[in-house]
């Protein structure tokens, strides 16, 4: 047994160092490699730096040989004391030795994407945020999700939002004159999805101005911020369903993001270009992931304007083994009695995150969904079913003190951590008491939510840190690039490729 004893549950309950550097050394000598990772990111992440070393060790058993090795470059002369020092089980630190002096390669454990690949050719076509030559201009309003597709004397508007603020101002027609460009040249606009950052600044483009969607991303919005498409009009679009907008001929294409979510596959002047959106290639619990491959059967693809949300970040880990680390994340939490708590983005990363546990948590935990995602998972059940496993909930009852007590999860609308937002109002409760807190994806710097949690993670807080995205990561990004092979990349919404 992992958990041996009365005390050995105790002091993991009570969030003890040494018992969980203990547990998660036994969950490697078992070959629980995606919970010993989670374990040792966990210890890291309280301080606990040695564990490192078990970290990128149980990342190559999960295979993912070559972000091990880059780690160990990366950190040598650190890494080289740890290892010095090292005081856990011996069998863990002569794996990552192996490892360090390249004594344990295995062939065809890695798949095609999760390695590192030589980007000269990739940067060499990259272009940020503008571009322009003799056939297309295209040009983002700074600071915001707003980009113009501007060939001959049309422009399309590809996405208009922006993230949360108090403040938004956002001037469109300043910024086409001072391009040289009227207003007036505007054919249409393309909602790629139903998150915020991507329509919340429809109210500064001309009432008539007809917008593009799928029926999804228009209901969604109508369920969060009906008051962005209130009046506008609306031209509900079907995925591979080619359409005309002036003479832009496109077609939506399936992304892998979120429910509704398409990328726009758009043939102007003899040119083809491809907006991709926010877009997965992997699959997730309700959509498969973008199909690239299909993509190209088309044709070569002149530009390729691509998200890079994820540029910046060269380490990264699948998928399912992200899912497996939440699933044994909430079994282990509610196997030691304590309430788990998971701020989640309304649409989409809540729907996922409570079937992954339905699916994959052996515990078969009571779950309940408040705020506006369960509205939302409302709506998805309705419209593909299958969302609510057994034991979930959604909640009906503004009483959040008696929602604690009756549920095991609760799953509540991030809001990014706002103060206003449904989630802030149960962590103001769960913080004073142990609990677990489960981050499942991006919570933007409110600083006095961080600094609430650094002040509980070596007490109160078991907090674990999951990368489960609907964004493509670091190597999911290149490897698009590699495959599409366009003549020219423009990124929008990130903040570069690294390296």
């Amino acid at each position: 047994m992992l958990i041996d004893s009365m005390d050995k549950l105790v002091a993991l309950r009570d969030n003890n160092i040494i018992a969980q550097k203990e547990f998660c050394h036994k969950l490697y000598k078992v070959g629980n490699f995606p919970a010993s990772f989670l374990f040792s990111s966990k210890l890291i992440s309280m301080g606990d730096d040695s564990e490192k070393i078990t970290q990128i060790t149980s990342l190559e058993k999960m295979g993912y040989a070559d972000i091990a090795k880059k780690l160990i470059e990366t950190e040598k002369e650190e890494l080289d004391f740890l290892a010095k020092y090292w005081e856990g089980d011996a069998a863990i630190l002569g794996d990552f030795l192996a490892i360090a002096n390249n004594s344990n390669h295995k062939d065809g454990v890695e798949d095609d994407i999760y390695k590192y690949t030589d980007l000269k050719d990739i940067l060499n076509k990259i272009w940020y945020f503008n571009y322009q030559d003799n056939d297309i201009h295209f040009f983002t309003y700074p600071g915001y999700n707003i980009h113009f597709l501007r060939v001959g004397k049309e422009i399309l508007v590809l996405d208009c939002g922006t993230q949360p603020r108090e403040f938004v101002d956002v001037d469109i027609f300043s910024f086409l004159s001072s391009k040289g460009y009227s207003p007036k040249m505007i054919v249409g606009g393309l909602i790629s999805h139903a998150h915020y950052d991507h329509y919340s600044c429809l109210q500064f483009l001309p009432l008539d101005v007809s917008l593009y969607l799928t029926k999804e991303t228009a209901d969604l919005v109508f369920i969060m911020n009906r008051e962005f498409l209130e009046g506008r009009r609306l031209n509900l679009i079907e995925e591979n369903n080619p359409f005309e907008c002036g003479s832009f001929k496109i077609t939506a294409i399936q992304n892998g993001h979120i429910l509704g979510s398409v990328a726009f596959d758009i043939e102007v002047a003899g040119k083809r270009l491809l907006y991709t959106g926010d877009f997965s290639l992997h699959d997730q619990m309700f959509l498969k992931g973008f199909d690239i491959e299909t993509l190209l059967k088309k044709g070569k693809i002149d530009y390729l304007v691509s998200e890079h949300t994820y540029g910046q970040k060269d380490f990264a880990i699948r998928y399912e083994d992200a899912a497996k680390c939440l699933a044994y994340a909430v079994d282990f939490l509610v196997g030691l009695g304590l309430k788990v708590f998971i701020p989640a983005f309304s649409i989409g990363r809540a729907q996922e995150v409570v079937n992954i546990i339905g699916r994959y948590c052996r515990t078969k935990p009571k779950v309940l969904i408040d705020g506006l995602a369960k509205e939302v998972t409302f709506y998805y059940e309705n419209r593909v079913g299958g969302v609510l496993p057994l034991n979930t909930a959604l909640s009906f009852s503004d009483d959040i003190e008696k929602n604690i007590e009756e549920v095991d999860v609760i799953i509540a609308s991030s809001g990014m951590l706002q103060p206003s937002s449904t989630a802030v109002r149960y962590l103001n409760l769960l913080k004073d008491i142990r609990f677990g807190f489960v981050k499942t994806g991006y919570i933007e710097e409110q600083q006095y939510i961080h600094e609430m949690i650094k002040v509980l993670i070596n007490s109160n807080i078991h907090y674990f840190d999951i990368p489960l995205s609907a964004h493509s990561n670091y190597f999911e990004l290149i490897y698009t690039f590699n495959v599409l092979s366009p003549q020219k990349i423009i990124l929008v919404h990130g903040w570069g490729i690294k390296n």
